[in-house]
């Protein structure tokens, strides 16, 4: 008597079994390979949003030149560090500039960037850091500080990332980044 050739069906069933119980075990890891990679996402996309952002305000401080309506100083820090005025000159023609303000303001939801004529009239602002956190418990964490004696511009951000996926903390942000202390010479 020949025997048919095939599977039977427990041999059928078996191999399923062991193919989802592979598949159970494997699951956690994949998930969380897939998170990390998304959080690395984020993280770039905030390094790249912070360094942009860090830089302007670098270019902006170092071509700004002292003037009268900030009393002599090339830049000038209100609103308890939450306000950075930098007065950048713009040329004009034939070795003659027309002063141009450049105001950084940490707001609620990231810092932004507008320009003006002088120190009290703007223009619209843009966004040049997003997701600053500027007050944490009351108390101001992201700020700017000038030291107009040594001429040193120092720049504290604290940045808030957002959740990916499935992370299972209850706090409004997953990850906190803090960039380094910025400290940029002028000669005055």
């Amino acid at each position: 008597m020949d025997k048919e050739k095939g599977f039977t069906l427990l041999e059928l069933m078996l191999a399923v079994a062991l193919i989802a119980i592979l598949a159970g075990i494997v699951y956690p890891y994949f998930n969380g390979v897939v998170q990390n990679h998304k959080r690395m996402l984020e993280m770039n996309r905030v390094d790249s949003s912070l360094s942009k952002g860090i830089e302007i305000i670098k270019r902006a401080a170092r071509g700004s030149k002292s003037s009268s309506l900030l009393s002599g100083k090339a830049m000038e820090v209100s609103s308890g560090g939450a306000v950075l005025v930098i007065n950048v000159p713009e040329s004009g023609g034939s070795d003659e500039y027309v002063e141009e303000y450049v105001r950084f303001r940490l707001k609620d939801d990231g810092l932004y960037v507008s320009r003006g004529d002088d120190t009290s009239s703007f223009g619209p602002e843009s966004e040049l850091i997003p997701n600053v956190v500027v007050t944490d418990g009351g108390t101001q964490v992201s700020k700017f500080d000038y030291n107009s004696d040594n001429g040193i511009l120092t720049m504290y951000f604290k940045i808030s990332v957002a959740k990916t996926g499935d992370e299972k903390t209850s706090a409004n942000t997953r990850e906190v980044r803090d960039s380094a202390v910025t400290r940029i010479n002028f000669d005055i």
